[in-house]
């Protein structure tokens, strides 16, 4: 490269060292926000790697995988609500309605939804599932943007990124709905588009770029002209955007997608409810929740593969008969008792997707100085 040519560069740096970095806040801290964030997604992304390596590209989820993700995360991060809502006494008391309606409404809905068809019933807990697990990332989001005060317009691309980063695999997956290898649920949970939707894929992944490349130059801008880094904003939407494209689009076998899925889903929700558990400790050491906290992260995560393991065995016992050497074997049930005894099963699944819409939001945050101290807040909301 000729000196003319580098003169742009080293105008540009010498411009971003004249003044000091401002750094907006992480969520907790830079260590742990890349510990929860960054290292479950290049776990789950770099055993993905070392299997293609190995030439393993496709098949069916193996037992061990089940067994860590599946069971050791994916349900046992649903069980984690328990430490926020009906473990603690004094909220139950707090939002009886609440806790006490919420189950009752998921079952009903599940009850209607089956009485319609089975194929119904997984695929409105399919969407509820992706809806649930699209809308996490943008918690995450919102909360970092609470405690940052971040311009509007930053605010809204960062949204914009966030959505496209994730919908787009998601459209794709649609789109080639045949040639997919896996599902969320149960085969038939999503909508097959009609094969006329193919001409759109190229439109939609132009956009799916555009906006990345878009949200990526507002970063650089910011950094060049502000001196502003905007570190978990770019860590959310860049680990969503990969695993997403990674686990869906990318690859294309039931391995990897619910690795990629699951892990970097259920792996931080977890982070989050135990450091809201310990902090709830010290505001009501008589709780359940404080005096399982009390005996340590190994007894908040025991308690929560327990639950996950006996539901599991629910299901594969009465439904799935997929693993008879770990659950063993169960009857075949007729469609009049799965239609009430799928809902059930699915009961703590969705009063999860349908609580976790409301526990974290800032009223609720303002109401408990536990959550205010789980999430990071030095000071008091007002």
């Amino acid at each position: 490269m000729s000196y003319a040519s580098s003169m742009p560069a080293l105008d540009l740096a010498s411009r971003i060292g004249s003044r000091s970095l401002r750094t907006e806040p992480w969520l907790w801290s830079a260590r742990r926000d890349l510990c929860v964030f960054a290292g479950s997604a290049m776990v789950a992304l770099s055993i993905v790697a070392l299997r293609h390596a190995c030439g393993v590209t496709g098949g069916a989820l193996p037992d061990w995988a089940f067994l860590a993700c599946v069971l050791g995360v994916d349900v046992a991060h649903v069980y984690a609500t328990l430490f926020r809502t009906y473990l603690d006494g004094a909220e139950l008391r707090a939002r009886r309605l609440r806790y006490a309606l919420t189950p009752l409404a998921a079952y009903a809905l599940g009850v209607a939804a089956y009485s319609l068809g089975a194929w119904l019933f997984w695929r409105v807990l399919a969407y509820l599932a992706l809806f649930h697990f699209v809308r996490q990332e943008l918690g995450w989001l919102r909360l970092q943007r609470a405690k940052s005060h971040g311009a509007r317009f930053d605010a809204r691309l960062d949204e914009l990124a966030l959505y496209v980063s994730a919908l787009y695999p998601v459209l794709v997956w649609h789109a080639e709905l045949p040639a997919r290898q896996f599902s969320w649920f149960v085969s038939g949970d999503f909508v097959a588009l009609p094969a006329s939707w193919a001409v759109v894929l190229p439109l939609a992944r132009a956009l799916w770029l555009a906006v990345l490349v878009l949200f990526a130059g507002r970063q650089l801008w910011l950094l060049a002209s502000q001196r502003l880094v905007r570190p978990l904003p770019g860590l959310i939407i860049g680990k969503t955007a990969l695993i997403w494209y990674v686990g869906i689009v990318y690859c294309n076998s039931d391995f990897d997608f619910t690795l990629t899925n699951v892990l970097a889903h259920g792996i931080p929700y977890l982070a989050l409810t135990w450091g809201y558990a310990r902090e709830r400790e010290r505001d009501a050491p008589r709780a359940l929740a404080a005096r399982v906290v009390g005996l340590g992260f190994s007894a908040f995560l025991g308690l929560l593969v327990l639950l996950a393991a006996v539901e599991e065995w629910a299901w594969d016992h009465w439904l799935f008969h997929d693993r008879e050497w770990l659950f063993g074997s169960g009857p075949e049930l007729g469609g009049g008792a799965l239609s009430w005894l799928v809902p059930l099963l699915a009961v703590p699944q969705l009063t999860h997707y349908l609580l976790d819409a409301k526990l974290w939001r800032s009223r609720e945050t303002r109401r408990l100085p536990a959550q205010q101290r789980a999430l990071g807040f030095s000071e008091a909301l007002t």
